[in-house]
């Protein structure tokens, strides 16, 4: 856990950690529904047909359960970030092609070129 991680567990309950609790029970619109999880899969694999050579490389922003586990390319690698650690903590499926950061945003600690130009809720373009 990182200090940003510690700080927002010892803060009241806010929405993000009432929903990570009732995760199980919400559906949609607050959770995509599977023809959505099936758009994104199909832009996954266009993606990846159209670059036979690259593994895809996903970066979603909150930790979704159905993107994170939709069916990935085998050389896929996905990283969510999201601000809120009971979120990462108890909503993140932890897929064998993922990993979770808690963090914001607006401040995503990744490495430069690590992830796509352009960030969706389902990104996973290369660069």
């Amino acid at each position: 856990m990182n200090a940003r991680a510690e700080s927002h567990a010892m803060q009241a309950p806010s929405v993000w950690s009432t929903f990570a609790r009732q995760w199980r029970v919400i559906d949609v619109p607050l959770r995509p529904h599977e023809d959505d999880v099936a758009v994104y899969g199909s832009v996954v694999d266009s993606w990846q047909r159209a670059h036979p050579d690259r593994g895809a490389r996903g970066l979603l922003l909150g930790v979704t359960a159905e993107i994170a586990t939709m069916r990935w390319p085998e050389r896929a690698s996905l990283v969510a970030v999201d601000h809120s650690f009971p979120m990462v903590a108890n909503v993140w499926p932890k897929p064998a092609n993922g990993t979770a950061v808690c963090a914001d945003w607006r401040a995503m600690p990744l490495a430069p070129g690590s992830r796509p130009r352009r960030c969706t809720a389902a990104s996973a373009c290369g660069r």
